[in-house]
């Protein structure tokens, strides 16, 4: 199962690595219980809500306003439906968003911060500490060390 979810962003970003909320939301992750989860079209309803307030302050009660649901039977089928509470895929969608911004290296982290929706830069440095298991710099700076680019100039 853990296969299935390591890269829940990889489908969400444009050809520049950037989400983009305009039509094109991706499609829902794989339902993990289908039967007993929430239906397709409430799933899609309920992730076209998360990406369009992705640098807002979002709560469980928002996004189970979506699907018109209490928040505790919400979250329930949201968790069949995906693998994650509602909460935890929020946190994943907003660290690969990071991690794009990151990639392209010429935003400031703490830009990258208020735009994905944390709070400040340590916010954004602790959570993406404990997932990625480096600093959001220190990602960068590798990223930055593998790109074309940087391997043409070396070269140069």
């Amino acid at each position: 199962m853990d296969e299935e979810r390591d890269d829940i962003g990889s489908s969400r970003f444009n050809d520049d690595d950037t989400w983009t909320s305009t039509g094109n939301r991706p499609p829902p992750t794989p339902c993990i219980d289908r039967q007993r989860g929430l239906p397709h079209s409430v799933l899609c309803r309920v992730l076209d809500a998360i990406y369009g307030r992705l640098g807002e302050k979002i709560t469980l009660q928002d996004i189970a306003d979506a699907a018109f649901m209490s928040r505790f039977h919400f979250a329930r089928l949201f968790r069949r439906s995906t693998g994650y509470s509602p909460m935890e895929y929020l946190l994943r969608v907003r660290l690969e968003q990071a991690k794009a911004l990151l990639r392209q290296g010429t935003t400031p982290i703490s830009d990258i911060a208020a735009v994905i929706g944390f709070a400040d830069q340590s916010h954004l440095t602790r959570h993406f500490r404990r997932s990625v298991g480096v600093t959001p710099l220190q990602y960068a700076r590798r990223c930055a060390d593998t790109s074309p680019l940087a391997a043409r100039v070396i070269l140069d």
